[in-house]
């Protein structure tokens, strides 16, 4: 009888906090959570002042010191660095007119979480929504800036010398940008590349190269009184891992050397946030076929090299682009324009971590080790530009499609990962049922999730217009 009394308290206790629990497929549209958040969208108020555009920047070195934690692999062991490859920065661009100043924040690390980001918005004194926080998504940078179960995996022990370095770093540089602001024009740019010539840098995990994100955006600000770059902001899909796990070295991989390229060729600042990078793998060697570190860093370099000569090439003569590489140039420019910046709540179903077809661990498990049930996006509006700072590893197919949607909407969408949260990959309902680790292992809220984002970045845009 006591076995049984036990069994009766004991088995509903388990099942409702580990599980399983059956997996919940309802649909985003009718959801309370999506209900409540479109209704928050509806309520932001545009804003209308156009005045002219002024811009700044500035780069401050955040390369840590050997026997540092590295992040990048949970495989890399030991994780402690052995020295560095390349000097390493955070960056950033800030923008504003008569009304508003925003800046742009990309470092060389993995990715922002929230510790990083709240200390780095107190060292300032800015307001939250005043940095726009992206990554460059090195796999081979500093680690030791958060704590937790999930984060000691992927960055190693939290070492409080590297967490005041990086806030330290990041703040300065924002702060510098901030200081001395000239008169600009900026000019937008999207570079289409065709499917054959994209396949030389980016391929989809997925489908062994069909749908990869084949877009390069590219924002130039040209100082009006110098008629020179005085900053450049980049963004490319590709993850970051031409360097593999057994590289130990410090590195900001190939969006270092693509940034170092492009400033010999176009001066100023040359900043890089990576794009929608949810299942898309550069062109190469990484971590799926590794040889040497040696042989990795030089197919790192030969892409960024090739890559920065094709974005030089087509930002100064678009006219006579090889139309075997280019499918199309998107392009506006403005000195004078309305300048906003919205964090947007966002509210998310509970987690469904499935450990079969139709099974998942219990919600609440999930929330105590990973995520509470919401987050946000950030979203800044320039003219018709419109960036979009996402919580995960955003799937460049998504990307893809709303920037299909801008082009019959006269809005240009800007898609970049890691706003100083992480949700894991997010991606396209069409793939929840294939098995492969980006649409079971860290896909965490369910079939609808990627469809959902994707319906709430058109409501953003079209509230923001």
């Amino acid at each position: 009888m006591i076995v049984i009394r036990l069994a009766i308290v004991f088995v509903p206790l388990f099942i409702l906090l580990i599980g399983p629990w059956p997996v919940d497929n309802t649909h985003f549209q009718k959801t309370d959570y999506a209900i409540q958040t479109q209704q928050y969208i509806k309520s932001i108020t545009r804003n209308k002042n156009e005045s002219p555009l002024k811009a700044g920047s500035a780069e401050v070195e955040i390369t840590p010191i050997p026997g540092s934690p590295l992040a990048g692999y949970s495989a890399r062991d030991p994780k402690e660095n052995t020295g560095a490859i390349d000097k390493i920065y955070a960056k950033a661009i800030s923008i504003a007119n008569n009304n508003t100043n925003i800046t742009l924040l990309s470092a060389e690390i993995l990715l922002p979480l929230h510790e990083l980001v709240d200390a780095v918005v107190l060292k300032t004194g800015l307001k939250r929504n005043e940095i726009y926080f992206t990554a460059t998504h090195t796999h081979s940078g500093p680690g030791g800036y958060a704590h937790g179960i999930v984060e000691k995996a992927s960055m190693g022990d939290f070492s409080q010398t590297q967490f005041d370095m990086l806030v330290d770093a990041l703040s300065s540089a924002v702060l510098k940008s901030r200081s001395n602001m000239q008169p600009v024009e900026l000019r937008y740019s999207r570079l289409q590349l065709t499917p054959e010539y994209a396949h030389q840098f980016i391929h989809n995990q997925l489908f062994d190269g069909a749908k990869s994100h084949n877009s390069i955006h590219v924002l130039e600000l040209i100082n009006t009184n110098t008629f020179s770059h005085l900053a450049t902001l980049l963004t490319f899909s590709a993850h970051p891992t031409f360097l593999g796990r057994l590289n130990r070295k410090i590195s900001g991989d190939y969006p270092n050397a693509l940034m170092r390229e492009l400033k010999m060729k176009l001066g100023g600042t040359t900043m890089f946030s990576v794009g929608a990078v949810g299942s898309m793998l550069p062109t190469g060697d990484g971590l799926h076929n590794v040889k040497t570190v040696k042989n990795e860093l030089r197919q790192m370099n030969d892409a960024a090299k090739t890559l920065a000569d094709f974005i030089s090439t087509s930002l100064k003569n678009n006219a006579s682009i090889d139309k075997n590489k280019l499918i199309k140039i998107s392009s506006w420019k403005e000195k004078n324009t309305t300048i906003q910046s919205e964090i947007v709540p966002v509210l998310l179903p509970y987690p469904n971590y499935r450990i079969t077809d139709n099974l998942r661990l219990s919600p609440f498990l999930v929330n105590s080790i990973f995520h509470d049930n919401d987050t946000f996006i950030h979203a800044i509006k320039i003219g018709k530009l419109f960036f979009l700072s996402y919580p995960a590893d955003y799937s460049g197919e998504l990307a893809a499609s709303l920037e299909k949607w801008g082009d019959q909407n006269n809005a240009y969408p800007w898609a970049t990962s890691f706003n100083g949260e992480y949700l894991g990959y997010i991606m396209p309902s069409e793939h929840y049922d294939m098995d492969h680790y980006v649409t079971r292992d860290v896909n965490f809220f369910g079939r609808w999730a990627g469809d959902y984002f994707e319906e709430l970045s058109k409501e953003i845009i079209s509230s923001l217009k």
